[in-house]
């Protein structure tokens, strides 16, 4: 999550001829940043940078593995989810990260019953492991700062941040889409708003989605979100005294979870923070999984 990118200007080719030039929502440049500063603070250059790193295509087979269930055509925009996918697909991709890696099939029926009350149909969990958990406590931890101190800060609006919910703001060109996808320990939910007409509404990820989000689980009892620490991983203070001027951590330090063995030069290992007592002892993931399907 400290890695180093470059938040700065960018030109790619578009298939027709053209050439697509990207910016940030903000329109400012802010040089070399964190990988964690671009998630939480939604920088748009930094993001396709990373993604042009590891390859488009492996980015579109990492989102079908989250559970999308689209052929996406691997264009560099994609990087920014300038594609069309639902609610429900979006909520598909968002469970696997609140399953802890877990692929768990959404359903709108858990039973079918029959006219005398006999069960004669139950679909059970089908559950498949798809990514490491270690990979996902990472990407976990993430966006609780997108929630805590990003661009969905403003939740603490209508959530207590005891609740430690995570999630991430969406915003599309010209404000024609406000997306919100989150969840804390027990409920899970993905706001969009929009025109049918595709015109702009003047709204953000923050400013819209995220507001009714806020509002729908300020009225629910929900859980707060307890990431559960898997075997595997490192604690280190990372200081970051190499990044822009204009990057907002820079000078600063943070303690960071890492797979074991990619601690970055310069970082200092720690013990793992404090687990909760008994009290407040982390469910297991069978436990997770029944509150999340309680079927």
């Amino acid at each position: 999550m400290s890695t180093p990118l470059e938040d700065m200007p960018i030109n790619l080719p578009n298939p027709g001829g053209d050439v697509w030039t990207p910016d940030n929502f903000d329109h400012k440049h802010h040089g070399r940043v964190a990988m964690l500063e671009a998630l939480v603070f939604s920088y748009n250059l930094a993001t396709i940078k990373a993604g042009l790193d590891v390859g488009v295509e492996a980015v579109v087979q990492t989102v079908k593995m989250l559970g999308a269930d689209e052929d996406f055509v691997p264009y560099p925009s994609f990087l920014l989810g300038a594609v069309s996918m639902s609610t429900l697909e979006v909520a598909q991709i968002y469970q696997t990260f609140a399953s802890e890696g877990f692929y768990v099939p959404q359903r709108s029926i858990n039973s079918v019953m029959g006219p005398d009350n006999r069960l004669l149909k139950r679909y059970g969990l089908s559950i498949e492991q798809r990514f490491d958990p270690q990979y996902i406590f990472l990407i976990n931890t993430a966006l609780q700062r997108v929630v805590s101190q990003g661009t969905g800060a403003s939740l603490s609006h209508y959530l207590p941040a005891s609740l430690l919910a995570a999630g991430k703001t969406g915003t599309s060109d010209d404000m024609r889409d406000s997306w919100f996808a989150g969840f804390t320990g027990d409920r899970l939910a993905v706001v969009w708003l929009g025109a049918d007409d595709n015109r702009s509404i003047g709204l953000t990820g923050s400013s819209g989605a995220l507001e009714v989000w806020g509002r729908v689980m300020a009225g629910l009892d929900t859980q707060p979100l307890d990431l559960r620490e898997p075997p595997g991983l490192d604690w280190a203070r990372v200081y970051f005294n190499e990044y822009g001027k204009d990057s907002r951590v820079n000078g600063k330090s943070e303690l960071l979870p890492f797979v074991k063995g990619t601690i970055p030069t310069g970082a200092y290992k720690v013990l793992s923070p404090a687990l909760p007592t008994e009290k407040h002892r982390r469910p297991d993931l069978l436990e997770r999984l029944r509150k999340w399907f309680p079927w």
